[in-house]
């Protein structure tokens, strides 16, 4: 690949995060990958040790490759200098990337698994003492008050550490 200059004006960038990438000139390629997983819970209430990636299928699957029809044509015409004028990017997240020149082979992967944990419908005290029942919009006395300071706070969800 042949290496051009590169001129840009003005890059006003406010986030670059989690594998992304925020590029002026030409490079050999970019292979990024950005795994996560997204956990949402009624009550906030989180054991040290869980999040395994293993224990979810979508991050062992196998990345899919992307097959360009052979009908397909390519054309590249190098004409030297690449100028751009001023840009603005809010953000580059999550295996993306904001280039201004060339590259050679690209290859992204984001994965996120989103969980969301919801208590079911009925009583249940509630670690603050306000609420003690879902589902109804039913306000009832909250069986017990705020945990004690020092205390380990309470399992709503019956998980197991």
């Amino acid at each position: 690949m042949s290496r051009r200059l590169v001129w840009l004006t003005q890059a006003k960038v406010l986030s670059v995060s989690s594998a992304a990438v925020f590029q002026i000139g030409d490079n050999g390629g970019i292979h990024t990958r950005f795994r996560a997983l997204a956990l949402q819970r009624e009550i906030p209430v989180f054991l040290g040790d869980e999040g395994s990636f293993e224990a979810y299928s979508i991050f062992a699957r196998p990345h899919p490759e992307i097959q360009f029809p052979p009908e397909a044509a390519k054309t590249t015409r190098n004409l030297g200098t690449i100028q751009v004028g001023p840009v603005k990017v809010l953000g580059v997240s999550a295996s993306s990337v904001m280039q201004v020149g060339g590259s050679g082979p690209v290859s992204l992967q984001s994965r996120i698994k989103h969980i969301r944990q919801f208590r079911p419908i009925g009583p249940y005290t509630n670690p603050t003492g306000t609420i003690a029942y879902t589902g109804s919009g039913e306000n009832l006395e909250a069986e017990s008050g705020p945990p004690e300071p020092g205390s380990s706070p309470s399992n709503p969800y019956g998980l197991n550490r």
